[in-house]
Order: C-alpha cells, then structure tokens, then sequence
C-alpha cells in the first residue's frame, strides 16, 4: 500500500511537482508493526520452541491481533487499476 501511494504522490496527484525529487527513505516490511524493527534479544523464539511449549522465565514476545494488521481494500482501487 505504501508503494500504491507513494506512486500516487509521484504521478498523478495535483501537486506531484511537490513530490518529484523526493525519496523514501524506509519502508517497513509489515504495516503497522510498531517499532518492531528496533527489537532484538538474545533469544529467537522459534517454531519448535511453540511446539515444545518451551516455557521462558524472563519471556516477553511482540504480539498482535488483525486489527493491527493494515491490509489493502481490494475494493479502493479507484486510482489504482
């Protein structure tokens, strides 16, 4: 969707003259991931750590639910066929 846009801004808005020497600078891999980028531990919790049911006393893990989730509407396309 960020592409989508940002290809909006660039060619067809109004004022794309705004937008024509302008870049993206970063683009995260997942929409609305808040700051997940900046977490890193010493532990990579696995697929086989959820089977195992692997239990860890200082645990902590990033989680979500669909409303986090920011998935294009196949049904707003008007700008974009």
């Amino acid at each position: 969707m960020v592409f989508s846009n940002w290809s909006f801004l660039k060619n067809e808005y109004s004022e794309k003259g705004n937008y024509a020497n302008r870049r993206l600078g970063w683009v995260a891999y997942v929409a609305g991931k808040r700051e997940s980028r900046r977490l890193l531990g010493d532990l990579i919790l696995k697929e086989q750590d959820i089977v195992d049911c692997v239990v860890y006393p200082d645990g902590a893990a990033s989680t979500s639910w669909s409303i986090d989730l920011h998935y294009p509407d196949p049904n707003n396309t008007e700008h974009f066929p």
